[in-house]
């Protein structure tokens, strides 16, 4: 509670200032005098990131939990945006600091997002293998085993996310929070609700069975957001963004453990989940060269103590890209989609 209370003020203060009309925008002003934007150019940009994932995943029934979490490692990415065409890819490329305790791990994830007037859509994909218990003395302590690390080298995760926001303010850039598709020329400030669902897979392939382990983990989370979000334009072709909100939602949880037969039996749970999301960056967006640096941080979970389950989602990122003329080839792929530029004019 503590941990988001603050958050939460926050948040509840700049509503009642949009709600007083503090933040409020002369809605007759053409969106070209608070944001430019070059989705007509194939903007493609590459980076670097620290991005990581750790579960905090409780056994009630048992008193304990695991605190897992993968190698944290510097992975490479790529991004193309041009009209409703956002795709981007990232890879694992080295492990951080001393790889002697941990298991090495790797992580892949590809994404795509787009957006309908007002309304923004997110989906990925995230794979990794290799992870480390975090609270390993919790399991070792006063034993011969105390200092070492439980390693889980075989778990694998998928995580499957798919999110869809609504952005208040058609002056604010959703795009600066994260990518250089659009500049910010003018500060704006935004209330943007959303929804969030993940499906997170925990699994081992030819694992060894025994009576009462366990197999498969499923957690399927559903998640309200309610951030507000602000972007300064500090200086020529330069910004800062920042987003913070609290989310509340419900989590499915699906244990497979075998039975004195060694078959699967499942263990089923429900739970209101509670917890916050923050985002801020800084970046530099002209007519062809756009860089910048983000950060996030995103927790939610439910219960206490060792009854605590929980998603921790953290990292940053670095990026520089470039905008070129699309090839035509591009151009007719467009078209071709969904909400390409004539679906757009009808819904003008």
């Amino acid at each position: 509670m503590k941990k988001w209370l603050p958050i939460a003020i926050f948040t509840f203060i700049v509503q009642t200032l949009f709600a007083q009309g503090s933040f409020k925008v002369d809605r007759t002003v053409p969106d070209s005098l608070f944001k430019k934007n070059y989705r007509n150019r194939l903007s493609l940009s590459t980076g670097s990131q620290l991005n990581n994932a750790e579960f905090f995943v409780a056994y009630p029934s048992k008193g304990f939990r695991f605190i897992i979490s993968p190698k944290v490692t510097v992975q490479q990415f790529l991004r193309m945006e041009f009209k409703q065409i956002n795709l981007r890819y990232s890879f694992s490329l080295f492990p951080v600091g001393a790889i002697t305790d941990q298991p090495n791990n790797y992580r892949d994830e590809i994404g795509a997002s787009f957006n309908i007037k007002q309304f923004y859509f997110d989906l990925s994909l995230q794979n990794a293998q290799g992870y480390f218990v975090r609270n390993s003395d919790e399991f070792y302590l006063n034993t011969s085993n105390q200092g070492k690390i439980i390693q889980l080298p075989n778990l694998k995760t998928n995580v499957v996310g798919i999110q869809a926001s609504y952005n208040n303010n058609k002056q604010f850039s959703m795009s600066s929070l994260s990518s250089g598709k659009e500049l910010q020329t003018r500060n704006a400030f935004s209330f943007i609700p959303g929804a969030a669902f993940y499906h997170i897979h925990f699994f081992q392939e030819n694992p060894t069975i025994s009576v009462g382990s366990y197999s498969d983990d499923y957690l399927i989370d559903f998640n309200v957001n309610l951030p507000v979000a602000a972007s300064i334009a500090f200086a020529k072709n330069w910004y800062v963004t920042g987003i913070a909100g609290p989310m509340l939602g419900v989590g499915f949880y699906n244990t497979k453990s075998y039975d004195v037969n060694l078959q699967k039996v499942d263990n089923k749970e429900t739970a209101i989940t509670t917890g916050y999301y923050l985002r801020a960056g800084v970046g530099y967006t002209s007519n062809r060269w756009f860089a910048g640096l983000t950060a996030y941080n995103q927790r939610y979970g439910s219960g206490e103590g060792v009854n605590r389950d929980a998603r921790f989602f953290y990292g940053a990122n670095i990026y520089i890209g470039y905008r070129i003329k699309a090839p035509k080839v591009l151009k007719q792929t467009s078209d071709l989609l969904p909400l390409n530029d004539e679906f757009i004019k009808k819904h003008q």
